[in-house]
Formats: structure tokens, sequence, C-alpha cells
């Protein structure tokens, strides 16, 4: 006998399964057509340059030193 012979006892079971998968594919398919309708929020990078936050690192970092000559750390 295989495991899951179909008795009147398996079936509610099978209908908890399908209603179950159904349920993940409807989230699923929601998800996607949430992000297909959603606006793009692509930039052109090389010919827009994008804000940068005022203490935001610009440049080299400096290497800080006690008065002594040892490095900060």
């Amino acid at each position: 006998m295989s495991e899951r012979e179909q008795t009147p006892a398996n079936r509610p079971h099978q209908a908890r399964d399908i209603a179950m998968a159904a349920g993940r594919l409807a989230k699923g398919f929601g998800v996607t057509f949430k992000n297909i309708f959603r606006k793009d929020v692509t930039k052109e990078y090389p010919k827009d340059i994008p804000e940068m936050p005022p203490r935001a690192h610009a440049g080299r970092h400096l290497l800080n030193r006690h008065e002594n000559g040892l490095e900060k750390c």
C-alpha cells in the first residue's frame, strides 16, 4: 500500500494541501504584480551624479596621530 492511498480519511488532508498551495501561489503572484507596476528608481549614473550627504567620505583617509606621534585608533 502506498503512503497516501485514496481513502476518505486522507481526502481532507489533500484538500487542505491544495488550498495551502493555492494560497501560496496567490501570495506569490500578488508580490509579482505589485512590483510590475511600481515606478522604476534607476538613475543615469555617469550623467547624474548622486547627491552626497554633508558628512560623506570625500577623498583619502587621513591618519590621525596624537601629539607624541602615535597613531589614533
